[in-house]
């Protein structure tokens, strides 16, 4: 269980792929574009120490204020904006 006097930061995932998490033996999903809040304790895990370094998830300390390119992208509201290629239109349309 989460302690609610302890210090609390921000997980966000910037990719548009979930990330899963295993926080004090328990599953924690970031959902694409998202975030979690955690007790800070869970700096302290190696698996999120990883993620970080690689650069699939950032970490904010709820005093922090949000930078500009933390916020969610117009796809992450359920619109893709990937296109097809001219060659596949013209093949589907015959």
């Amino acid at each position: 269980m989460s302690d609610p006097t302890a210090a609390r930061v921000r997980v966000i995932n910037g990719r548009d792929q979930p990330v899963e998490l295993i926080i004090g033996g328990q599953a924690v999903v970031v959902p694409p574009y998202g975030q979690v809040e955690l007790d800070e304790s869970a700096l302290n895990s190696p698996q999120l120490q990883a993620l970080e370094h690689r650069r699939f998830i950032r970490i904010r300390r709820l005093e922090e204020p949000p930078t500009p390119s933390e916020s969610p992208p117009a796809s992450a509201a359920g619109q893709s904006t990937r296109r097809r290629s001219s060659r596949k239109r013209k093949k589907e349309d015959e």
